[in-house]
């Protein structure tokens, strides 16, 4: 009876430190696809206001009217496609 006690309680840990393992994973990477979008909405801005353009910001600001954006349910990865460094263009 011991031994069977022994092994679901091993079973319990091995799941519940999985579980904690791929949440903070999934959380880890979560936060690195969100910085990544804030860095390269930073680079837009940093040209724009040392070219002075106001055009530039304008085109900021309707490329991030235009993000997939949906509170919490909002797919990081969707709005890294779609927000693309002029930059880059």
């Amino acid at each position: 009876m011991p031994k069977v006690v022994l092994i679901i309680f091993a079973l319990i840990i091995t799941v519940t430190f999985g579980y904690l393992a791929g949440s903070f994973s999934k959380g880890f990477d979560l936060n690195l696809c969100y910085s990544n979008v804030l860095s390269n909405i930073e680079i837009d801005i940093k040209h724009a206001v040392e070219t002075k353009e106001i055009s530039d910001l304008l085109e900021i600001k309707n490329k991030l009217k235009l993000l997939p954006n949906h509170g919490y349910e909002s797919n990081c990865e969707e709005i890294n496609r779609m927000y693309i460094p002029a930059k880059d263009i």
